[in-house]
């Protein structure tokens, strides 16, 4: 049960941001895109993250609190490819929103 709760937060730190803030993701995003690939890798993935947690989003600092990233990643490179884009990370962010449709009003 306890892992399945990570789970479903890590789903919800990497998109769980304000309104206010959402616009914001794309810049994070961008700064986190070192290489300017539009997708990002591993090690990207862990800046994006700290990013997020930086700007106030509350599941994101608790992956990095609790050192989730490869979770984390593992929940949104879901072929395997070593790169997540930001379709992959749509795409994880609406398999949260599925799981939690409450959660919605706070990510639009």
């Amino acid at each position: 049960m306890k892992n399945l709760f990570f789970v479903f937060a890590i789903g919800l730190a990497l998109f769980a941001l304000p309104a206010q803030a959402s616009s914001d993701k794309g810049a994070l995003f961008a700064r986190a895109d070192v290489d300017q690939s539009a997708s990002l890798d591993r090690s990207e993935f862990r800046q994006f993250i700290n990013l997020l947690a930086k700007a106030g989003n509350t599941g994101a600092k608790r992956v990095r609190a609790l050192r989730l990233y490869g979770l984390a990643w593992l929940r949104v490179d879901k072929n395997g490819d070593g790169v997540a884009t930001r379709a992959e990370l749509f795409s994880a962010r609406m398999a949260s929103l599925k799981k939690s449709p409450s959660r919605l009003t706070l990510v639009q």
